[in-house]
Formats: structure tokens, sequence, C-alpha cells
């Protein structure tokens, strides 16, 4: 068994938290305040979701997304290669962010953003953020 690193727990408990309704719903269903509660989802501070906190929050929301990354963890689901979803899913974010960023050097070379424009940024900023999220499923131990 290894065991889970300060990213992966962080990657969990923000998947989890967000699936309650973001920090300030998921403080109000737990003991934990808005502040430790963030702490939580930063991959490079020691903090973790408490146990019964995990549970509240999973209760909470309805799914058990901390606890089962935990058992997939346990069985030995995780391995030290890299997995073909995580590169690829690394690369989408990457490709998506280059789209955003070319989209909006097309917008701004007059000086000016119009409202078609703002759209078009809009949707290639929505891409990057979905893309965002199925990395950080993968990351988290679960599926695209």
């Amino acid at each position: 068994m290894s065991a889970a690193s300060p990213r992966q727990h962080a990657s969990w408990a923000r998947l989890l938290i967000k699936a309650c309704g973001g920090l300030d719903e998921a403080s109000r269903a737990c003991r934990l305040s808005v502040s430790q509660l963030s702490r939580c989802q930063d991959g490079n501070d020691p903090n973790v979701l408490p146990v019964d906190v995990i549970a509240d929050l999973e209760l909470y929301c309805g799914q058990a997304i901390y606890s089962r990354a935990l058992v997939s963890l346990l069985e030995g689901a995780t391995s030290q290669s890299v997995p073909a979803d995580l590169v690829s899913e690394a690369c989408d974010v990457g490709e998506a962010g280059a789209e955003l960023q070319a989209c909006m050097r097309r917008a701004v070379t007059d000086g000016k953003l119009t409202e078609a424009e703002m759209r078009a940024i809009a949707q290639k900023a929505d891409r990057v953020r979905k893309e965002l999220a199925d990395l950080d499923r993968v990351l988290a131990g679960g599926q695209v």
C-alpha cells in the first residue's frame, strides 16, 4: 500500500467541498471553519480533512468522493506508473489554455472587446475550467 500524497488529499478535499456547494456550504455541514477547509484544499499545506469531517461532508453531498479514493488507494488501484488518462487530461488543460490565450490575443489586437469577443473568451475560459475539473478527478483517482 502506498500513502496518499498531500496533493492527492488536497484534490480529494477540493472535489468533496465543491460537491457540497463550496467552502461556505461545506463549513455549515461540518465542524471546520471556511479557513480550515480551505487549507485542506492546498496541496502545499500539511492539513488534511479529518475522518469525521469527510463522513459529514460525504453524507451532506450524498457522494463518497474522498472515501472512495482512499479505498482505491488501499486496494492498490494507484501505481507508480503514469496513467495515460492523467497525461491526456493534463495535455487537454494546456491545449484549452492555449486556445484561451490565442482567443484573447486576437480579441485585443484593436484595443477593444466586442460582446462577441467577450462571449468567445468566456467559452474558452469555461473549457479551461472543465478540463481542470477533469484533471482534478483523475488526480483524485476518479473517472472522467
